[in-house]
């Protein structure tokens, strides 16, 4: 699987040799970027009126890639690395003072603490997703046909 924008997979997927006590992903965007998500749509949320930093949603992330498949897609992958969806709480910011597309990630366990952090520059193309996912496919690729992997 490519890393998309968040990276830390191989943290995750390490991590839980062990226990894993707790895995949260906060994606912090300008509310420009979450327009017409279904879950702004569903709660009437004005992205508009938001002045300010504001959660809009804090949940699973079953409901969370519902609620923004163009941008939390993250959430899927992170779960699937969990190997657990329940593991995984996913907290989504609308913030007109977003340097990008912020993707945080904390995992508490056995092993220790880790907490990465990526403020990605949105596509070019399309101000929902990051410019790094795109490259993370590319460079999945290039892994693909190279004797030197990564894990």
């Amino acid at each position: 699987m490519p890393s998309g924008a968040i990276g830390a997979l191989d943290v995750i997927r390490a991590a839980r040799v062990g226990d894993v006590a707790s895995i949260t992903l906060t994606t912090t965007k300008p509310p420009v970027a979450l327009a017409d998500a279904p879950w702004v749509v569903e709660q009437g949320i004005d992205l508009t009126s938001i002045d300010k930093r504001r959660v809009i949603f804090s949940g699973g992330p079953v409901e969370a890639v519902r609620g923004f498949p163009q941008n939390v897609n993250v959430a899927a992958l992170l779960a699937l690395a969990a190997d657990d969806p329940d593991r995984l709480r996913v907290t989504v910011v609308a913030d007109p003072a977003a340097p990008g597309n912020v993707h945080e990630v904390e995992a508490i366990g056995s092993f220790g603490s880790m907490r990465l952090r990526l403020e990605n520059r949105p596509s070019e193309t399309n101000p929902k997703t990051s410019a790094l996912a795109a490259q993370s496919v590319i460079a999945l690729l290039r892994q693909l046909g190279s004797p030197l992997r990564f894990a």
